[in-house]
């Protein structure tokens, strides 16, 4: 025989078993949320921690470059405009120079190269040709490679008896900069870099020998 009070009794406890599902559920769907945002959150954070180290490592290649070749810059002669001047661009915002640290595979001869450092558009570029060749301190032919394409702005300053010079002319200064100091600044929230490199010169002139003061 069932009263009224056992039927409540039912009642109330299919009720609470109801409730308690909902209940489980939404908590189980609340933690699921907070999983996942973190999830999310933790690979958006690792996506960008690995898009700016490459990035660093890209101006860092750019600098490990420039290190390399103006370790073996070579003070080449040759004659541009019917006078003979060393092979050596050293403006502001542009650097050119002779290097026999590695040469050009696939070109006629890979003794050495010109290698020319500018900016094109907020592109770093180096434009590298063998020498002796036709034209060389022209900004055309041979090959062009951009290094980096989020750069802002890049200095160059040199490294001379009286401190650091903004243009350098190795003709009127009859001398190479003992130092070249380089400053890259990027467009897409990466930090300034600023590199000092030291110039090294191997072998003699073309035709004559180093002065001493280029030897220096």
């Amino acid at each position: 025989m069932t009263g009224p009070f056992t039927g409540r009794a039912a009642r109330d406890e299919r009720g609470f078993t109801l409730i308690e599902t909902i209940l489980t559920l939404s908590i189980l769907v609340v933690m699921l949320g907070i999983v996942f945002s973190a999830m999310r959150m933790g690979i958006r954070s690792w996506e960008k921690g690995e898009a700016v180290a490459e990035e660093a490592s890209a101006a860092r290649a750019v600098t490990s470059k420039l290190a390399k070749e103006a370790g073996s810059l070579y003070p080449y002669r040759d004659m541009v405009d019917g006078s003979e001047v060393v092979l050596f661009t050293g403006e502001n915002t542009e650097l050119g120079f002779v290097t026999v640290s590695q040469g050009l595979s696939g070109l006629p001869w890979g003794g050495g190269k010109w290698v020319y450092y500018s900016l094109r558009a907020d592109v770093l570029t180096v434009r590298e040709k063998t020498v002796p060749s036709a034209g060389v301190l022209k900004d055309e032919g041979g090959r062009l490679t951009e290094l980096d394409s989020g750069v802002d702005r890049v200095s160059f300053e040199y490294m001379g008896a009286g401190g650091w010079e903004n243009i350098w002319n190795a003709d009127d200064k009859q001398a190479l900069p003992a130092s070249i100091r380089v400053n890259i600044s990027f467009r897409d929230g990466r930090k300034p870099i600023m590199e000092q490199v030291n110039v090294g010169l191997t072998g003699d002139m073309r035709k004559d020998q180093i002065t001493e003061s280029l030897v220096k």
